[in-house]
């Protein structure tokens, strides 16, 4: 199917491992947390919600769409944006507490990992934060992502962080194919 994704949690998910799957010729992207528009508690679409605004979102409450606890580690992901180009190994558009670790991701049509969604929102250049908070990318193979697209990255992050924002270290990427 077209933009089909293997794995998706969408929202409302709640400490939820992936780990040790083999995900190959995915027409997508292979594993995706969050949605492009993810609405808050009251039900309201907000793509640059104002951090005082997320303090309740991040306490995990039962009623929160956002994602958050979520393990991704030891996963293959492989081919990924056969018909849909962009489409990336690993993409997180939102989500709170998420460790992506140990995993082996490899010919992807944009990004091999992507984290983070929302553009700064006005034209004096003042960042919004996207409600995404607490992301450990960690420990990752990286292999031939972009083949498809330029305007990705081996590891590619878009929109700004809460205060205890995105870590990433101890990744290994290599570009060999990258457009």
């Amino acid at each position: 199917n077209f933009d089909t994704s293997a794995i998706a949690l969408r929202e409302y998910v709640y400490h939820t491992a992936i780990t040790d799957c083999r995900i190959r010729n995915v027409s997508g992207s292979g594993i995706v947390v969050g949605t492009i528009n993810m609405k808050n508690d009251y039900g309201i679409i907000d793509r640059n919600p104002h951090p005082e605004d997320l303090a309740h979102v991040y306490s995990v409450k039962k009623n929160s769409v956002v994602p958050a606890k979520i393990t991704i580690s030891n996963n293959l992901v492989d081919n990924c944006g056969i018909t849909s180009i962009s489409s990336c190994g690993i993409l997180v558009y939102y989500g709170y507490q998420l460790e992506v670790c140990n995993n082996t991701v490899q010919r992807t049509g944009g990004s091999g990992i992507a984290v983070g969604w929302g553009f700064a929102n006005n034209t004096i250049k003042k960042e919004t934060p996207a409600s995404s908070g607490s992301i450990l990318i960690r420990g990752n193979r990286v292999v031939s992502p972009c083949m498809r697209v330029p305007n990705a990255g081996g590891i590619c992050t878009l929109g700004a962080f809460l205060n205890d924002g995105l870590t990433i270290d101890r990744n290994f990427v290599d570009m060999n194919g990258a457009i």
